[in-house]
């Protein structure tokens, strides 16, 4: 009672002082609120508590259209607190229908709103026409590129100044906000609301935006669903789970049994009612999971029953994508990770790089063989169908990149081409803090020891794709002058232009794994986005060689035939669930019979795959 009296005697005097849409009278206000549902007075709790998010909203959203990514980034971890855990806390206790509306909006804002801005930025940029502005973004890039080569060579080797060339990438992206400002508002996206996106739903579509949040007094982090239909007054907030619920479960039976379908799309069964299409955006543990195909009973899964697009955020649904025709197709497979090191040097000579070193670095090695990347003979044969597929189209030109050429240069060199479908068919990798530490030798870990590096820096380090040559690094030698190392992280990927890039495939181990952050998974995924990549297709865990590229090639089969990626991808695991072929099975007595039999029923075998922001 006395922290209410105190707040508001304070309020008083702040607005005279700030005035009422300064950030320091709305940090009152939230105080205020806070001090409300403490002393169980919910009622009064909701004016105060929706008036500061509004007034945040806004002074976040002017600020960060004056700030470089680092920056946003270091301004966003003051205020997402309030947005991902605050917001929806006060609507899950209290129950009304304001703080419920905006919460949803409080969520809409937050996902992922550091990659949506980044990209708008390069997108007004790109619109603009501005050869200078254009010219400067990639000089900016190049800047980056540079960077990242320095920080994966020693320090005693390297020929540039980190610092400096950190200090000219920052005066670089400060001049591009300025510029980008004059061509429009990249920050337009964060005053979407549940309005909008409900405008673009049609009869039997519903948008869930899942949310978590800690509850002290629950003693738990509790998992939350916001729904939205076409005919809906207001969204709807249901409770899912709690995390105990997720960890008492067994995480070997969640794809043979229908007990985490039940926990996690059970508690929306009433308003599942007459939908066909489901448009969700994961959040938590979520993100790992391939909810879409999680078993009803022992023959349906949620997959068979509805069509489930896994997005980013359901604010995707109001901003919606143009759709560009397939022109151009890279392929990649049958790479080489332990090719000669003066064959890949020859090779890389065909294309331009970032950096050429007037000296040739020393190559040490330590033994690390363990981490060394075995050859996958079934993605030759993968890419060769699939290149075979688009070769029957002659608006279409697809280029393989096989065996030595497959290099890390190589798809580096793809930047600003025009590429509209990337398919990627290799080993991919996402290390944990600890996991890196055993790597450390790995010269393209030492990106993550700068001072400036962020969290999603770091974690984009430990996330990457092997490329013909990677076996040289994780023994720990060092790229000679003409080569890179083959390995591309996530981070080395994001800047990369592929803002022509419709699909990106990544037929690899564990390629949608990452750090989940309220702004997503940092991982391959995020360098992806970051690049520019409208959709992606990846594997939430380790996949069978052959059965992938089965899943692949049915895929394509689907995708060239004119179905959608989303279709194409629920056909092709159908395909493979049920393709059979005759073995031949020995039985007690020792006799053999062939049999016809379903040889990747087991969920293991195309579970995997899951499409992200395919609408």
């Amino acid at each position: 009672e006395e922290a209410i009296k105190y707040t508001i005697e304070t309020l008083e005097e702040k607005e005279k002082i700030y005035g009422k849409q300064s950030l320091e009278y709305t940090e009152s206000l939230h105080r205020l609120s806070s001090y409300y549902l403490g002393n169980e007075k919910n009622e009064l709790a909701t004016a105060p508590f929706l008036e500061q998010l509004q007034t945040r909203s806004n002074i976040v959203r002017n600020n960060f259209s004056n700030l470089t990514a680092k920056e946003r980034e270091s301004y966003w971890h003051q205020h997402k607190y309030v947005y991902e855990d605050d917001t929806p806390f006060i609507a899950y206790y209290t129950n009304n229908q304001q703080l419920i509306n905006a919460a949803y909006d409080a969520t809409l804002l937050s996902k992922g709103v550091l990659l949506d801005t980044e990209l708008e930025m390069k997108t007004l940029l790109k619109e603009s026409g501005d050869e200078a502005a254009i010219k400067l973004y990639e000089e900016l890039r190049k800047s980056r590129i540079l960077l990242s080569k320095m920080y994966e060579t020693p320090k005693e080797n390297r020929i540039y100044n980190t610092d400096s060339l950190e200090r000219i990438a920052v005066k670089q992206e400060q001049e591009l906000v300025k510029a980008s400002k004059v061509y429009g508002d990249y920050t337009r996206n964060m005053a979407i609301t549940w309005k909008d996106v409900q405008k673009n739903l049609k009869e039997g579509d519903i948008a869930i935006e899942f949310s978590h949040f800690a509850s002290e007094q629950e003693k738990d982090i509790i998992y939350t669903a916001f729904t939205l239909k076409k005919g809906d007054v207001a969204p709807k907030m249901k409770t899912i789970f709690k995390k105990k619920q997720l960890d008492e479960t067994d995480a070997d039976d969640w794809y043979y049994t229908p007990q985490l379908a039940e926990i996690i799309w059970g508690a929306l069964a009433d308003e599942l009612q007459g939908v066909n299409n489901i448009y969700f955006a994961p959040t938590g543990e979520l993100h790992s999971i391939a909810i879409e195909t999680l078993p009803m009973d022992s023959t349906l899964n949620m997959s068979d029953k509805y069509n489930l697009y896994r997005l980013t955020s359901t604010r995707q649904l109001a901003i919606g994508q143009e759709k560009r025709a397939t022109e151009n197709v890279a392929l990649y497979g049958g790479l080489l990770y332990d090719a000669d090191t003066l064959a890949l040097a020859n090779e890389n000579r065909k294309y331009e790089v970032a950096l050429r070193q007037n000296r040739e670095i020393t190559q040490t090695k330590t033994a690390i063989k363990r981490n060394a990347a075995t050859y996958l003979p079934a993605t030759l044969h993968e890419i060769e169908k699939i290149n075979n597929m688009f070769a029957k189209n002659n608006k279409i030109k697809a280029s393989t990149y096989t065996g030595i050429k497959g290099t890390e240069e190589s798809l580096k060199s793809l930047s600003g081409k025009g590429t509209n479908i990337l398919h990627i068919a290799t080993h991919g990798f996402y290390w944990s803090d600890e996991e890196a530490l055993w790597m450390r030798n790995a010269g393209f870990l030492q990106q993550a020891d700068s001072r400036r590096a962020t969290d999603e820096d770091k974690a984009l380090v430990r996330s990457g794709l092997l490329f013909s040559g990677a076996n040289h690094t994780l023994n720990g030698a060092l790229p000679t002058s003409m080569t890179d190392d083959g390995v591309l992280t996530a981070k080395e990927l994001a800047n990369i232009d592929l803002r022509e890039l419709e699909l990106a495939v990544l037929s690899a181990c564990q390629s949608g794994l990452g750090d989940v952050t309220g702004e997503g998974v940092f991982g391959m995924q995020r360098g992806f986005k970051k690049a520019g990549a409208k959709s992606i297709l990846m594997s939430l865990w380790k996949v069978d060689d052959t059965a992938t590229a089965m899943l692949m090639s049915e895929f394509y089969n689907n995708l060239t035939n004119g179905k959608s990626a989303y279709e194409s991808l629920r056909t092709a695991q159908q395909y493979v669930r049920t393709y059979e072929s005759e073995e031949e099975i020995k039985d007690e007595s020792g006799e053999t019979t062939k049999r016809r039999i379903r040889k990747f029923e087991d969920p293991f075998y195309w579970a995997a795959f899951v499409l992200l922001d395919a609408i």
